[in-house]
């Protein structure tokens, strides 16, 4: 797999960094305007990779290099301070990776990239299969990490059932989740499960670690034979074309659909007010 890595910034070589250290990609690009810095960055990234007995080739190109990429990922550009890719600028810069490359799943890989999932579908017309956010990974296992340490028991014991936008715009799915394979709700009384949802807020955005290991799981996926769910932001038709996270699964052909929690109709009422909120 070919995976072209647009920005220089810290997300940018957490990323590269991260997928060099798995060795599951074949060949990493970083693209940057900033070419000079992009360069030195990739040839740090590629000396380390003797050190972890990695073979993945690690290099920077421009734009044009995201042509024949299998998945492209946008992080973030290098700068004082370096600031993700979003806004009118991100708007732009997806268009022309859009018309660079026809075929190849966009990844936002940043916590402030949701507009950019959301705008890439509904203005630039893209399948909501092909452009999809991983920050939620990242959010997700946080998450899952504050209901545990509640319930006295590990993270994978946990599945949540997360939907909107967080932090303001979330909605958990007590209804729907489970922990140590009971309901939540059955498991942790109403005011722990508040509190819990309460600290979530506290788990956004992730750091450039976290982001970049949760792209770097959602790209292996993308690159695997069978088929794994993930929390992914999406703008599925489900939610309007509004960006928010939603469970899809994933498999070497990209997404193949989403699935919405089932929410209980109080939760389900504070998800349609969370998508209005927005409009």
């Amino acid at each position: 797999m070919i995976a072209a890595i647009v920005g220089a910034g810290p997300l940018a070589t957490a990323l590269a960094s991260t997928l060099a250290a798995r060795g599951r990609v074949r060949h990493v690009r970083l693209i940057d305007d900033a070419a000079t810095v992009a360069a030195g960055k990739a040839l740090d990234v590629r000396q380390s990779t003797p050190i972890l007995g990695s073979d993945v080739e690690i290099d920077a190109s421009d734009i044009a290099a995201a042509a024949d990429a299998d998945a492209i990922l946008i992080a973030d550009a290098h700068g004082a301070p370096a600031v993700e890719w979003e806004g009118e600028f991100g708007l732009a810069l997806l268009g022309r990776l859009a018309a660079v490359n026809a075929r190849a799943p966009i990844v936002c890989t940043g916590g402030r990239q949701a507009s950019l999932v959301e705008r890439g579908v509904s203005e630039l017309r893209l399948p909501w299969t092909r452009i999809l956010g991983s920050a939620s990974i990242a959010f997700d296992a946080a998450a899952r990490a504050v209901v545990a340490e509640a319930a006295g028991t590990a993270s994978r014991a946990v599945a949540l059932a997360l939907a909107g936008l967080p932090p303001a715009r979330l909605v958990v799915g007590w209804s729907a989740s489970s922990i140590d394979g009971a309901p939540a709700e059955a498991r942790l009384a109403p005011g722990v499960l508040a509190t819990a949802a309460r600290r979530l807020t506290a788990a956004w955005p992730p750091g450039p670690f976290a982001l970049a290991v949760a792209a770097a799981v959602l790209l292996e996926h993308l690159d695997e034979a069978s088929v794994a769910s993930l929390p992914a932001l999406v703008a599925a038709p489900g939610q309007g074309h509004r960006a928010g996270i939603t469970r899809v699964r994933v498999g070497p052909s990209g997404v193949l659909d989403a699935a919405e929690p089932a929410l209980s109709p109080y939760e389900r009422i504070a998800l349609d007010n969370a998508i209005a909120f927005r409009r």
